[in-house]
């Protein structure tokens, strides 16, 4: 079962590193996005969302890629979610320091597509009280796309 309050802490330090890391970034009160790009620098006001994986690129080869946040509510989440809520930016950090950032809006068509021709399973994840629902998406499929605007492994 999945830990609500455990992936909450990991989404801390994941925000706290990247802060250090892109000194541009300025924290929001994450209800939209978890980030906006200061004033004065190339895209400013424009939001990102970070997820924060919990293995490293050498123990995974996939993003999991959240499509419903609650499932039985219909809860859109991930990039869907960031689409919605007009985020520009989609990024995940693994636990190893490796950086993927994408452009939601390229991303949409670019995954929808990989998880419909390559067939994706959707996955569930039990938590306490709901069920999350997502892919696990190799990375190659979308770092290899225009969506992807950084990495850094």
């Amino acid at each position: 079962m999945f830990d609500f309050e455990q992936q909450l802490k990991v989404g801390k330090k994941g925000e706290d590193s990247l802060l250090i890391r892109f000194p541009f970034l300025e924290k929001t009160d994450g209800r939209k996005a978890d980030f906006i790009i200061k004033e004065g620098y190339p895209c400013a006001g424009d939001f990102l969302e970070l997820k924060t994986e919990t293995r490293t690129i050498e123990e995974t080869k996939n993003f999991f890629i959240e499509s419903y946040s609650d499932t039985e509510r219909r809860t859109v989440g991930g990039p869907w979610r960031a689409r919605n809520d007009g985020v520009r930016f989609y990024a995940h950090l693994f636990k190893c320091g490796a950086l993927y950032i994408f452009d939601t809006a390229i991303l949409l068509p670019h995954l929808v597509k990989a998880i419909k021709i390559k067939k994706i399973p959707a996955k569930k994840i039990k938590n306490k009280t709901w069920v999350t629902t997502g892919y696990a998406v190799s990375r190659e499929l979308l770092i290899e796309t225009p969506a992807c605007v950084y990495s850094k492994s």
